[in-house]
C-alpha cells in the first residue's frame, strides 16, 4: 500500500511539473505578441463592453455584466510584451479609479500600467491576446458562442439516446441566465471548461467499469482542476467539478453490471473532488512559486493574503485596498449572508427562490423515499453535488458576497443535480409500476 501511494504521489508530482511548464510556456508565448498589435482592437472593445451594461436591470442582479473585470482583461492584454516572461507573471494593466472602467479602456488604453495581478495565472490571455490582434470584443463574443455551440453539440453526441440530459442542463442554464452570460468575457471560461469536463467524463466513462476508468478519470479531474485555475478569473470555479461529477454519477448508473455500495460511490465522487482540488490549488500555488522566482518578490505571500481575504478570514485585501472590508451595503460579510446573497441574486422577487426551495425539498423527499432502493446511492451523490455551491459560498464568503451578481450562477449545478434526482425517482417509480427492476432499466436511466 505504501509503495502504491508513493508511486501515485510521484506520478502526480511529474504531472504537476509538466502542467506548470506547459502553462508557463503558453502564457509567455502569448506575451511575445507586441502590445502595439493589440491596442487598436482593445480600444474598440470599449463600445462592446459598454453595450453589456444596457441590458442591466437595477433590481435584477442576474442581468449584471462585470464591465470592470472585462476592462481588466482587455487592458491586461494590451500591456506588456517587452519582457514576455516577467509580463506573463506580473499581469499588469492600467486602472483609473476616477475615470471608470469603460472610459479608461477607450481613452487610456495605452497609458503605462499601474496595477498588477501576479497571483492569478490569467491563462485566458493565451486566447484573448492573439484574438485581439485580428478582432475586437464584438468578434470575440461571436467566437465564444461558436465555442459554446460546438461544445453543446459534442456533449449531446456523447449522450446517445440520452440527449435529454443536455436539455436539462440547458434549462438550468437558461433559468439562471448562464446561457445569456456565455459571451461575457470573464463569465465564459469556467462555463466552457465545465462543459469540456462533462464531455470528457461522458465519453471516457461510456461502457467502462470504475476499475477500468479510474486512472484516466483521476488524471482527467486533475487536468480539469488545473485548467479551471488557469482560465478562470475566480468567477464560478466549482462549476467545473459539480457538472462533470453529476454526469459521472449518471454514467455510473448507466454502467451495465456495475454495482457498488452507497459508501463506495460517495467515496469515488469524493476522490475525484480531492484530485480536482489538487489540480486547482496545486497549479495556483505553482503560479505563486514561479512568479516569486521570476519577479523577485513574495507573490506567495500575496496569494495567501488573497485566500484569507476572499474567505473572510482577513478583512484587508492588501492589494491597494487599505480599508478593511467587513460589510457590503450595511450587511456583514458572513458565510450565511453570502449564501443568502447568492440565492437572492437568482432573480428579483421570490419566484425563483420559491422554485429552488420547492425543487430542493422534492429532491430530498425523493431521496429519503428511495433510501432502501438501488437508486438511492445515485440520488444521494447528486444531492451532495447540488449542495456544493452553498458550501463554496460559505467558505469563500467575502468573494461570494461582493460578487454575488455572477457567483450565483454556480447554482446551475444545483438545478441540474436536483432535477436529475427527481428524474431518477420518477423513472424508478415508473419501472416499479411496470414490474421492472432497477438493473433492467439502468440503460434507460437518464433518457427522460
Amino acid at each position: 500500500m505504501g509503495i502504491t501511494i508513493a508511486r501515485a504521489v510521484a506520478k502526480g508530482a511529474v504531472l504537476w511539473l509538466i502542467t506548470i511548464l506547459v502553462f508557463t510556456i503558453a502564457l509567455v508565448l502569448a506575451y511575445c505578441i507586441p502590445s502595439s498589435w493589440v491596442v487598436e482592437h482593445a480600444r474598440a472593445s470599449a463600445d462592446y463592453n459598454e453595450a453589456d451594461l444596457h441590458g442591466m436591470v437595477a433590481s435584477d442582479q442576474s442581468t449584471y455584466a462585470s464591465e470592470s473585470t472585462t476592462t481588466i482583461m482587455v487592458s491586461m492584454a494590451a500591456h506588456g510584451g517587452e519582457n514576455p516572461l516577467q509580463d506573463a507573471m506580473r499581469g499588469a494593466y492600467f486602472k483609473d479609479m476616477e475615470t471608470g472602467p469603460i472610459a479608461t479602456l477607450r481613452d487610456e488604453i495605452e497609458t503605462e500600467s499601474n496595477w498588477t495581478y501576479p497571483w492569478y495565472w490569467h491563462g485566458w490571455m493565451v486566447v484573448l491576446r492573439p484574438l485581439l490582434v485580428v478582432t475586437d470584443y464584438g468578434g470575440i463574443k461571436h467566437l465564444l458562442w461558436v465555442a459554446f455551440l460546438v461544445m453543446a453539440v459534442a456533449l449531446t453526441a456523447a449522450l446517445p439516446r440520452r440527449s435529454a440530459l443536455f436539455v436539462g442542463l440547458l434549462c438550468a442554464a437558461f433559468a439562471l441566465t448562464g446561457v445569456n452570460a456565455i459571451d461575457c468575457l470573464p463569465y465564459s471560461f469556467p462555463s466552457l471548461v465545465a462543459l469540456a469536463g462533462s464531455l470528457f467524463v461522458c465519453r471516457f466513462c461510456r461502457g467502462k467499469t470504475w476499475d477500468a476508468a479510474r486512472s484516466g478519470l483521476l488524471v482527467g479531474y486533475f487536468v480539469i482542476g488545473a485548467l479551471t485555475c488557469y482560465f478562470d478569473f475566480l468567477i464560478t470555479p466549482a462549476l467545473t467539478y459539480i457538472l462533470p461529477t453529476a454526469f459521472f454519477v449518471l454514467a455510473e448508473r448507466e454502467s451495465a453490471g456495475e454495482s457498488c455500495s452507497t459508501l463506495a460511490l460517495v467515496g469515488r465522487c469524493a476522490l475525484l473532488g480531492v484530485v480536482w482540488c489538487v489540480g486547482y490549488g496545486g497549479v495556483w500555488i505553482g503560479k505563486w512559486i514561479v512568479a516569486s522566482i521570476v519577479l523577485g518578490e513574495n507573490v506567495f505571500a500575496q496569494g495567501l493574503n488573497q485566500v484569507l481575504f476572499r474567505t473572510g478570514v482577513d478583512s484587508s485585501a492588501g492589494n491597494g485596498i487599505t480599508a478593511p472590508v467587513n460589510e457590503i451595503d450595511g450587511v456583514a460579510i458572513t458565510p450565511v449572508n453570502a449564501i443568502l446573497a447568492n440565492v437572492r441574486a437568482l432573480a428579483p422577487g421570490r419566484v425563483m427562490l420559491g422554485l429552488l426551495c420547492a425543487l430542493a425539498v422534492l429532491a430530498v423527499v425523493a431521496c429519503v423515499l428511495s433510501i432502501r432502493k438501488p437508486q438511492f446511492k445515485y440520488m444521494l451523490c447528486l444531492l451532495i453535488a447540488g449542495a456544493l455551491p452553498y458550501l463554496w459560498y460559505a467558505i469563500v464568503s467575502n468573494h461570494s458576497m461582493i460578487h454575488c451578481y455572477f457567483t450565483f450562477r454556480l447554482q446551475i449545478g444545483t438545478l441540474f443535480a436536483f432535477a436529475s434526482v427527481l428524474a431518477i425517482f420518477v423513472q424508478s417509480m415508473r419501472a416499479a409500476r411496470n414490474g421492472c427492476g432497477e438493473g433492467r432499466t439502468s440503460r434507460k436511466a437518464v433518457k427522460s
